[in-house]
């Protein structure tokens, strides 16, 4: 949403672990940047919203799970892409 203009972040992470451990960057950054669609920024703020309560019904070691299946599908895309 933001790649081509002078406030543009970009999130490289060298390891799942570092991923999780910094997650809450992309999430603030969304609802902070202008060139958010609106749209996304009402999604995030709903998916906030009930976070917690969600977060509560999982299992331990699920965001570790999670984060990990992220970084191998980002990987993987990678090595295919080339």
């Amino acid at each position: 949403h933001c790649e081509k203009t002078p406030s543009a972040r970009k999130f490289f992470y060298r390891t799942a672990d570092i991923l999780s451990g910094n997650y809450a960057h992309i999430p603030n950054h969304l609802m902070s940047c202008k060139y958010c669609p609106t749209h996304v920024k009402s999604s995030l703020s709903q998916k906030k919203k009930s976070h917690a309560e969600d977060k509560i019904k999982l299992t331990r070691g699920s965001q570790r799970i999670f984060f990990n299946s992220i970084w191998d599908r980002l990987h993987l895309a990678r090595k295919v892409c080339g």
